[in-house]
């Protein structure tokens, strides 16, 4: 892990933080090379590769962004963005990572890390959670128009995390992780995605806590690895 994660923060000051409100957003987590080494990654590969996730009408659909399946996806896009506009819970964006693509050895070596257990002790030192596994990973890639309505993650696990790894985002573009009042009528916090930054948040056993990714307004991809654990 001493080869990626950045190990000069001071990481006894952030678990002051994070006690504050049961969340927080460090800069800088990852080593600069590594931090770069997957932004080359992530920009560099093709639209095939990446799988399209939506949610509409309680129903869940994949499919890979290839010529073939556009007919349907933008017919599934369509019915995703309607059903926001009912106030259901809905979302489009397109991801690699635990797809029915091979990994490749940049995304094994990812999920590698983020599931061994010194960065899982680095979670517990910040949170005193007495985390012990990881229970999912992806990478998304939010597309102009992309977004994730307000939800809970209430069972998903203990905390999730997120790691932002687009280079010169705006908070003006969108794609923005906003934090909602348990009423989810007003926004509490708003992060911008910051290159290089991490955001770690508690789930509360029976409630969760209400957010949202705000829609992508920009002609920039907004990446992110994202994680939960237990």
């Amino acid at each position: 892990m001493e080869n990626f994660i950045n190990k000069d923060l001071d990481y006894d000051k952030c678990a002051e933080e994070y006690k504050k409100n049961n969340r927080i957003f460090i800069n800088n987590i990852l080593k600069k090379e590594y931090a770069e080494l997957l932004h080359k990654y992530l920009t560099n590969q093709k639209k095939e590769r990446w799988e399209l996730c939506a949610v509409y009408n309680n129903k869940k659909y994949e499919a890979f962004d290839t010529s073939k399946n556009k007919k349907i996806n933008d017919s599934v896009i369509k019915k995703a963005v309607k059903s926001f506009e009912n106030n259901e819970f809905s979302f489009v964006f397109y991801k690699i990572l635990n797809t029915k693509y091979p990994l490749s050895f940049t995304e094994y070596n990812v999920k590698k890390i983020f599931s061994e257990n010194d960065f899982i002790e680095l979670l517990n030192h910040i949170t005193n959670e007495n985390l012990t596994k990881m229970n999912d990973i992806f990478i998304s890639k939010y597309s102009k128009d992309c977004f994730l309505s307000p939800h809970c993650d209430k069972q998903n696990g203990k905390i999730a995390v997120t790691i932002y790894l687009t280079k010169n985002w705006k908070p003006h573009y969108g794609g923005n992780l906003c934090f909602l009042n348990n009423k989810r009528n007003k926004i509490i916090e708003t992060l911008t995605p910051n290159f290089n930054s991490i955001a770690i948040f508690n789930i509360p056993d029976l409630t969760g806590i209400p957010h949202f990714v705000s829609h992508n307004n920009s002609y920039k991809s907004r990446y992110t690895l994202t994680m939960w654990y237990s």
